[in-house]
């Protein structure tokens, strides 16, 4: 029988995958978000996608405010699951969520066995919130036109813009707000952090400094593109993807 809950509404292709991949969107995103990746590893994993509230099947919900309570309910989520090897991918703003992710379910003894965090630069201390006038409709829509990844066409439905600017501004909200907590690292834990190497607004220098919240020096790859460099290289995130889920697969 599969599984399905509000916090992952998709039924993995593949429930009785030996590795349990879990996928954490963008800002923005929603449990459609990687469905061409959940295709693509369907043969080896068991792949969950994450909806935020506020989206997608929890379109009537409150958006989220605070990491650590989402981090909190895709935990508890999880842990109501058949355990087996967990591996949490995410990209931009999932990034930040999949290292709540681990950390709350490492404080219970179950900590994952790998992190991929892909286009975000490490946390930096004393950052603070962004400011309203970076959340108005016009800074996110001139924001998301800088970055890449959202479809052109999105641009010119202004009806459908309007539905999608405030799940956006929710999310960078969300985000800019998180203080990590350096107290408690992820003491040991297997980490690959991967890079655009034009996405200016993370910066491959700053990709190491991920290290500082792990408690180890994670492996660091910058591949060619922007912020959504992802997209472009699908097949080559698929790829890595799969070698990180059969080295944690239990052995036959």
């Amino acid at each position: 029988m599969t599984q399905t809950c509000p916090v992952f509404p998709r039924g993995p292709l593949n429930p009785a995958g030996p590795v349990r991949l879990v996928c954490l969107p963008f800002a923005g995103g929603n449990a459609t978000a990687y469905a061409s990746l959940e295709r693509a590893l369907a043969d080896v994993a068991e792949v969950r996608v994450l909806e935020l509230p506020g989206r997608g099947t929890r379109f009537g919900e409150a958006f989220a405010t605070d990491l650590p309570t989402v981090a909190a309910e895709i935990a508890g989520a999880l842990r109501a699951m058949p355990q087996k090897p967990l591996v949490l991918f995410g990209h931009s703003l999932g990034t930040l969520i999949a290292y709540e992710v681990a950390r709350t379910l490492a404080a219970a003894g179950g900590a994952p066995r790998h992190l991929v965090l892909s286009g975000r630069r490490a946390p930096l201390t004393g950052e603070g919130p962004l400011a309203e006038e970076a959340l108005t409709d016009a800074a996110l829509e001139a924001r998301m036109r800088r970055l890449g990844g959202t479809p052109p066409e999105l641009f010119a439905a202004r009806d459908l813009l309007a539905l999608v600017l405030p799940v956006v501004r929710a999310d960078y909200r969300l985000a800019s707000q998180h203080v990590p907590d350096l107290t408690s690292q992820l003491l040991g834990l297997p980490a690959t952090i991967l890079g655009g190497d034009v996405d200016l607004d993370n910066p491959p220098g700053l990709l190491p400094g991920w290290g500082a919240w792990l408690g180890r020096a994670p492996a660091v790859q910058i591949w060619p593109g922007g912020h959504f460099f992802i997209r472009a290289q699908g097949e080559r995130l698929a790829a890595l993807l799969r070698d990180v889920i059969a080295a944690e697969a239990p052995a036959p």
